[in-house]
């Protein structure tokens, strides 16, 4: 059983009209306890408890009215897994921490024309201590110290007052800091790039609202993505589009119909390694979902 109690606060001040600072502080405390049916008492760690404070940080200035410069940087935590780093750690607990996060970034955001929002940024995240999962649902692994950075740019465009086309390009590295090998520096399970275009419009009925239907749909590319530390095994890239209509009568009616399609690859998504092979679970080519509620 895992016990997880938090407390956190942060401030904003507006130091002046174009500039304002963030600042916060969170306190994290975990407690396990753990029963094994298969080992003995004393053959296995039955309880575990620690706790760690992270701050964050982050300012923003706007040098004209339609215009933000950004920074943020943000510390954080990962608990131990019961299973491996917790319950298998007899003889050796010292080596038991919460993992240590960190992040940064940068960016900037522009509105122009009063229609055209734009959002750009740079980031770098690291981890002390990465773990995975092979196969997925099976015992974790650590893979020693991570760094991902990246970078991407989104845009939205208002063309009409229930419209909006939206479409952003992402990119992504990923490596192990301490690996056992100069050539395992790969951090698996991570797409090189994520891409993005879609659209969101109101649909006018007569004698309803504006926002009475509206349809939303987006089609996203994804990346090849490492499935060990060597990079000698990737996944397929694979596109996803997904798509939903919502329909609401009296704030008491409420219909759906939604879905996603895979137009390409459909194991790309779901590639995960197993022993020295690919293992795949293939999405269906097309899934659907309706729904009706109404509200008392």
């Amino acid at each position: 059983m895992l016990t997880s109690v938090g407390a956190f606060a942060q401030e904003q001040l507006q130091l002046s009209p174009r500039l304002k600072v963030m600042g916060g502080l969170r306190y994290s405390h975990i407690d396990y306890e753990i029963g094994d049916a298969l080992r003995a008492p004393g053959a296995f760690v039955a309880d575990y408890s620690n706790a760690q404070v992270s701050p964050k940080a982050g300012i923003a200035f706007a040098p004209a009215r339609t215009l933000d410069l950004y920074a943020n940087v943000a510390t954080g935590m990962r608990s131990p897994t019961p299973r491996t780093e917790v319950r298998n750690s007899i003889g050796s607990l010292g080596r038991v921490e919460i993992a240590d996060t960190a992040s940064y970034e940068t960016g900037v955001r522009a509105l122009l024309f009063d229609r055209l929002d734009l959002h750009g940024n740079v980031w770098r995240a690291d981890n002390s201590n990465e773990v995975r999962g092979i196969p997925p649902g099976a015992e974790f692994e650590s893979l020693g110290k991570s760094r991902r950075h990246g970078g991407g740019l989104d845009a939205r465009v208002f063309v009409g007052p229930v419209t909006r086309v939206f479409a952003s390009v992402s990119w992504l590295e990923a490596r192990l800091l301490t690996p056992v090998t100069p050539a395992a520096n790969r951090l698996p399970d991570i797409p090189d790039f994520v891409h993005q275009i879609g659209l969101e419009t109101g649909i006018p009925l007569p004698r309803q609202a504006a926002q009475s239907l509206v349809l939303t749909a987006d089609f996203s590319f994804y990346g090849k993505k490492s499935l060990n530390t060597t990079g000698s095994l990737r996944s397929e890239r694979y596109e996803r589009l997904t798509f939903r209509a919502v329909y609401e009568h009296n704030n008491r009616y409420r219909a759906h119909l939604g879905g996603f399609a895979y137009p390409g690859s459909r194991t790309g998504e779901s590639a995960f390694l197993f022993g020295s092979r690919i293992g795949v679970r293939p999405n269906p080519r097309v899934s659907i979902d309706a729904g009706l509620s109404y509200l008392f």
